[in-house]
């Protein structure tokens, strides 16, 4: 067992966000994203599936030409290669725990 404290993890480098990996293993990846409001993930495509969970607050996610409002505990399954981004349109917090399934 392992206690991972958030603030104790670096921040990814070269994002202008603040996103940190949680957990890294050959077939699963986490990483906590918290944007401020205002603050977005571009729109990209990535090889492998991906589960976005927003774990606070409100925003957006935005999967080619169609955006899908979400609240705090909602999930939504992206598939792999399909372009998709993030989106903090609210005045508080948005935390999304993107999770990364590799084949």
């Amino acid at each position: 067992m392992e206690l991972v404290k958030y603030d104790s993890l670096n921040k990814i480098p070269g994002i202008n966000f603040d996103g940190r990996k949680i957990f890294t293993s050959k077939k699963i990846e986490l990483v906590l994203i918290s944007l401020e409001p205002g603050e977005k993930v571009n729109k990209h495509a990535v090889p492998f599936d991906t589960i976005f969970f927003v774990s606070k607050g409100k925003g957006i996610v935005e999967f080619e030409n169609n955006d899908i409002s979400v609240n705090e505990n909602d999930m939504i399954f992206c598939d792999k290669n399909l372009e998709h981004g993030l989106k903090n349109n609210s005045e508080d917090k948005f935390n999304v725990l993107v999770i990364k399934i590799f084949e």
